[in-house]
């Protein structure tokens, strides 16, 4: 008789079996902390935490050339240091919050929270009426914010007096 070497089938199986539940473990272990790690950052915290929406935008309503935004707090987070950015396809400008033409900031040691309202002015009066001209034909206006810079708010349109 021949001796037969290796081991039987039903072992194979069962090994195979086991190496393919510890592959499994392993790439769950794996993805399950790779996860908390993307999600736990203070980017992706801040994004879930903002959310704001530009509840108005009038420009010129007083007759000397201000943009007057109004922006109400919908998220968990603070949020103050707004700026803007101004977009009609052909220019986009952006007025950073740190602007001496934006007053009425809310700041950081004031924040706006949840559920509060604030009106922020941009000053565009300009000798050459450029400004004018780009609010009248303005296709977005983003509104931004230091508290978390990775969420904005946009208005499609500007009511101009």
């Amino acid at each position: 008789m021949e001796s037969k070497k290796g081991i039987s089938d039903v072992i194979a199986v069962v090994l195979m079996i086991a190496v393919a539940i510890s592959i499994g473990v392993f790439v769950t272990t794996f993805a399950t902390k790779w996860v908390q790690d993307q999600t736990s950052s203070a980017s992706i915290s801040c994004a879930i935490k903002t959310n704001y929406v530009v509840d108005s935008a009038k420009f010129n309503y007083s007759g000397m050339g201000r943009l007057l935004v109004k922006v109400t707090n919908k998220g968990d987070e603070g949020l103050h240091g707004f700026g803007f950015i101004l977009d009609n396809i052909t220019s986009i400008i952006t007025f950073n919050s740190s602007s001496s033409l934006i007053t009425n900031q809310v700041t950081s040691a004031s924040p706006l929270m949840r559920e509060q309202s604030a009106l922020v002015t941009l000053n565009l009066a300009d000798p050459d009426n450029l400004y004018d001209i780009l609010v009248k034909t303005i296709e977005v206006l983003k509104v931004t914010n230091n508290a978390c810079d990775s969420v904005s708010a946009s208005a499609t349109s500007v009511t101009v007096y």
